[in-house]
């Protein structure tokens, strides 16, 4: 999830446009005008979606929250950030949303967020090289996320008995489904759900 340069929260993954969707731009350089006119290149064409445009119909999602401008090398506004995110749950309140990021110093903005009347997790992307015990002790969130290739399943279970979930991506093929699985996380994010299914069931 990002911000475009009007304050707008849409869902594209890479840090430039310029691969999926042949603009050498950032999304939070560009404005709705622009990017509503661009389309990926694969997906038979299809145009880039923006946030509010997602029905969750009480299914659960993770939201990758980019905090970072690298065109421009900066940070996003966080303010219009929240007020996204914000808008975005109010409209889907049956739902649990989590949100993730991996910039420690947004977490305490993101918890604001997590009321009676909303579902938030927040969740934590951590580098190889950092302290989960510390982050754990000094800072509010309610799940870690990892690739599947960096965390095995003692750690997973870890950090489960301290409370904490676990969720696991870049996991596409059937092999890398049940490598995940296999370490009991709370959710696997993948590209292939039917495999997931028949790995799982």
């Amino acid at each position: 999830m990002q911000l475009s340069k009007d304050g707008t929260a849409w869902l594209f993954h890479d840090e430039n446009l310029e691969v999926e969707a042949n603009l050498n731009s950032c999304i939070n350089s560009s404005t709705d005008e622009v990017i509503s006119e661009l389309a990926y290149n694969h997906f038979n064409d299809e145009k880039l979606f923006k946030l509010n445009e997602l029905q969750l119909n009480s299914k659960s999602i993770v939201l990758d929250i980019r905090h970072a401008n690298s065109c421009e090398n900066k940070v996003v506004d966080l303010d219009k950030m929240l007020i996204q995110i914000k808008l975005f749950c109010e409209n889907n309140l049956q739902s649990e949303i989590y949100l993730n990021t991996n910039n420690l110093s947004w977490i305490s903005e993101l918890q604001s967020l997590a009321t009676n009347n909303l579902k938030i997790q927040i969740c934590y992307s951590p580098s190889e090289t950092e302290d989960l015990d510390y982050i754990s002790a000094n800072f509010t969130m309610d799940a870690f996320l990892f690739k599947n290739n960096e965390i095995t399943k003692e750690k997973v279970e870890t950090i489960q008995s301290k409370g904490k979930k676990v969720l696991i991506f870049e996991v596409r093929s059937p092999k890398g489904i049940r490598s995940a699985l296999k370490k009991n996380p709370n959710v696997i994010i993948t590209d292939d759900l039917k495999a997931a299914i028949i790995e799982k069931y």
